[in-house]
């Protein structure tokens, strides 16, 4: 996996996001999707989450902290309303940083730090950083396939054509 392959590969999860996204209201991404999951608010916020990941594999800072980490990782209680849950715009700040961020730290990386295993790197984490980084990608573009669902399920036509 090298960094201009993994760079195009965010580059489209990116836009998918983004181009799902546009036109939300607090009230779109707070919409509980029928029969269970999570709203907008909280795959957004997870998908900071996932950057922050992306960023400390890559050794550089998270765009945000522990609390936030915490409120929209993985097991997280679902966001059910405004209460507890950041607002959409802080949201989509932390996305747009975390994007850019994202881009600059995969421009400074060389093919022989992305074919390296990291000492740290445990359970789901082994392997080298590129197909770390590359699983990482892969999610995100999972769960910008859910805002697309999202976006239908809050009354907004489909973004992506």
């Amino acid at each position: 996996m090298d960094a201009e392959t993994l760079r195009h590969m965010f580059g489209l999860s990116t836009r998918a996001l983004g181009v799902n996204l546009e036109g939300f209201t607090e009230e779109d991404a707070l919409a509980q999707p029928p029969g269970g999951g999570n709203c907008a608010n909280w795959v957004v916020g997870h998908v900071v989450v996932h950057r922050n990941h992306m960023l400390r594999a890559l050794g550089r800072e998270p765009v945000w902290g522990g609390a936030e980490d915490a409120r929209y990782d993985r097991g997280s209680a679902p966001v059910t309303g405004a209460e507890g849950a950041l607002p959409l715009a802080a949201l989509t700040d932390a996305l747009d940083r975390s994007r850019e961020a994202v881009l600059a730290a995969l421009g400074g990386v060389t093919d022989e730090q992305l074919a390296a295993v990291p000492e740290a790197a445990s359970g789901s984490a082994t392997g080298p950083l590129g197909r770390r980084l590359a699983l990482l990608i892969v999610h995100e573009g999972y769960h910008a396939g859910q805002v697309a669902a999202l976006r239908r399920i809050s009354g907004r036509p489909g973004a992506i054509r």
